[in-house]
C-alpha cells in the first residue's frame, strides 16, 4: 500500500467508527490525536493552536502546503498508533500489516538497501547486517521501541565463502540456474562481481541479515544451492557466543537485550579484501559516514545503556566519526611487545540526555586470552550496574591483580 492509500482505508474505518458510535471520535479526541501526531514528527511549530484545533480535521495532516513522502509515513505511523489506543477503530489488516512494515527500524533496513543499490560495488559482498537480537537461553529477543539494549558493534560482518551457499529470494531465475550449476561457492562469489562490473542486472544482494529477516534462517530450499539448508557457519557462532560470554549473565539481571550492529554494515572475508572487492581500503572507507548516520539512529531508537565496539585499533577513528569523548584506557592483564591497552573506554555525547558508555575493546576474533575476555567482561558489568560509570583505574587494578594471581 501506498500512503494515500492507507489514508484511505483509515477514513473508511473512520466512517464505520462513527456509524456505530457518534461519540466514537470526538472533536476533543480528534485534537488529541492531530496534536500528537505533529509533535512526534516535529511538527507542531508549523501550526497555530487555533489552526490545529478550529480549522483541521485529521485528515488535513496530509494535505497542507505538501508534506514529504517520509513526512507523511512518520506522521501515518503515529495516528495509526493513537487511534488503535485511543479509539474502538476497526483498521483493516492491510492497514495493520503497512503499520508493522512501517517502524523506524524498517526504514532503515530499506535505506540500507537503497544506498546498496545506488553503490553498486557493495552489492558484491554476500550479505548486510543490522539491528539483529542475539538469542538468550535460545531465544530470540522481540523488540520494540524504547527497550533496553547493549549494543554490539562489530567493524563489519565476516563472510566465509559457504555463506554463497545462500541466493537471494528474488535472484533472477537465469542467474539462479547458472549459479546451481557451478562447482563451487567461491565460482559464484566472481560471477557475482563479474556481473555487477559489467553493469549487467542482478537483484537481491546483499541479503539482508536484521531483526525482519536472517538468510541463516530461511527454512526455503529453493533459495539454497543445493537444495539444502545450510547451519550457519561455525564464525558466526562462535562470534555470538563470545558476545554472550561477556554480557548475557548480567543483560539477564539487569532485564537488557543484546543487540548487534556493524560499523561497516557489508560483509567481507576480511578487511584486507577491501580494495579488491570495494575499490577502497578499510580505513578510506567512502561510506562511513552513511553508516554512521543510521547506526546513531539505531542507539537512538532503542533504551541504549552501553555500546561496545570490538577492533581498538579503530578507536581514534570512531572518536572523530561518533564524536566521542575520552574517559580511560585499560591495559591488558599481561602486557605483551604488541599488544598493551585492552580496551578505551568513551562517552557518546547526547544533548538533553545521558550519555552512553561506548567501551571500545581488542577484538574477540584476534583470540583474546581468557584473561582478557575476563577484563571485558569485567569492565562491561561494572558500567551496567553502575549507571553507566567508568570502572575506577585502581579498583580495575585491584582486579588485574586478583586476576593474575
Amino acid at each position: 500500500m501506498n500512503t494515500d492509500e492507507v489514508i484511505s482505508e483509515i477514513g473508511t474505518a473512520m466512517e464505520n467508527l462513527l456509524e456505530k458510535d457518534v461519540h466514537g471520535f470526538t472533536w476533543d479526541l480528534e485534537n488529541k490525536v492531530k496534536k500528537r501526531v505533529l509533535i512526534d514528527n516535529n511538527l507542531y511549530h508549523l501550526f497555530s493552536d487555533k489552526e490545529i484545533e478550529e480549522k483541521m480535521l485529521w485528515y488535513d495532516l496530509f494535505t497542507w502546503p505538501k508534506p514529504t513522502e517520509k513526512q507523511k509515513i512518520g506522521m501515518l505511523r503515529t495516528l495509526i498508533d493513537k487511534l488503535t489506543q485511543w479509539t474502538e477503530i476497526e483498521l483493516s489488516d492491510d492497514v495493520l500489516q503497512w503499520r508493522e512494515q512501517n517502524n523506524e527500524i524498517n526504514l532503515l533496513i530499506e535505506e540500507i538497501k537503497n544506498y546498496s543499490e545506488i553503490h553498486p560495488e557493495l552489492k558484491k559482498s554476500h550479505h548486510f547486517c543490522f539491528d539483529i537480537p542475539i538469542p538468550m537461553d535460545n531465544i530470540r529477543p522481540e523488540l520494540s521501541q524504547g527497550d533496553g539494549i547493549v549494543l554490539i558493534m562489530g567493524q563489519n560482518p565476516g563472510e566465509k565463502v559457504e555463506t554463497w551457499n545462500y541466493f537471494p529470494k528474488n535472484l533472477e531465475s537465469n542467474h539462479k540456474d547458472i549459479f546451481r550449476k557451478m562447482k563451487t561457492t567461491t565460482e559464484i562469489r566472481d560471477k557475482v562481481a563479474e556481473i555487477i562490473d559489467n553493469k549487467e542486472q542482478i537483484s537481491g544482494y546483499p541479503v539482508e541479515a536484521s531483526s525482519y529477516f536472517d538468510f541463516w534462517n530461511d527454512e526455503d530450499t529453493n533459495n539454497w544451492k543445493d537444495n539444502k539448508k545450510l547451519p550457519a557457519d561455525s564464525s558466526h557462532n562462535a562470534w555470538h557466543r563470545k558476545i554472550k560470554n561477556i554480557c548475557e549473565d548480567n543483560c539477564k539481571k539487569n532485564d537488557l537485550a543484546i543487540l548487534q550492529t556493524e560499523y561497516f554494515f557489508w560483509s567481507s572475508n576480511n578487511l584486507g579484501e577491501f580494495t579488491g572487492r570495494f575499490g577502497f581500503n578499510w580505513n578510506n572507507n567512502p561510506h562511513e559516514e552513511f553508516c554512521v548516520n543510521i547506526n546513531k539512529k539505531l542507539i537512538e531508537y532503542y533504551d541504549t545503556k552501553v555500546i561496545i565496539y570490538f577492533g581498538i585499533g579503530d578507536a581514534d577513528r570512531l572518536k572523530e566519526s561518533f564524536k566521542l569523548e575520552e574517559a580511560e584506557t585499560y591495559p591488558v592483564p599481561v602486557v605483551k611487545e604488541n599488544k598493551k591497552n585492552l580496551a578505551k573506554l568513551y562517552f557518546l555525547k547526547r544533548e538533553n540526555k545521558k550519555d552512553i558508555p561506548f567501551l571500545i575493546c581488542t577484538h574477540i576474533s584476534n583470540r583474546p586470552s581468557n584473561k582478557e575476555l575476563e577484563c571485558i567482561k569485567l569492565l562491561f558489568e561494572y558500567m551496567s550496574d553502575n549507571n553507566g560509570e567508568a570502572l575506577p583505574q585502581h579498583e580495575y587494578k585491584e582486579r588485574l591483580e586478583r586476576i593474575n594471581s
